[in-house]
């Protein structure tokens, strides 16, 4: 295993660690979350929901030309 080391403005890490403490998860899991997220992507994360992700959004963008040129019925999603 690999250790990285950060250097944080201390106000910035008193409330990161506050709100991952409120939402229950330890700092490190964070960041491993996050490295997973960068590494899955491809990208900088904008939002770790996977609503958002490159694959989903290129779809509802082909979707909703598809349907303003009259290609496909929205019934067949």
């Amino acid at each position: 295993m690999a250790q990285i080391s950060v250097v944080v403005d201390d106000e910035k890490c008193k409330e990161f660690k506050k709100v991952l403490s409120e939402i229950g998860i330890s700092t490190s899991d964070a960041i491993r979350m996050y490295i997973d997220a960068v590494i899955r992507y491809r990208d900088i994360p904008r939002d770790v929901d996977p609503f958002y992700s490159k694959e989903n959004m290129d779809f509802l963008f082909l979707s909703m030309k598809q349907l303003e040129e009259g290609i496909c019925d929205h019934d067949e999603y």
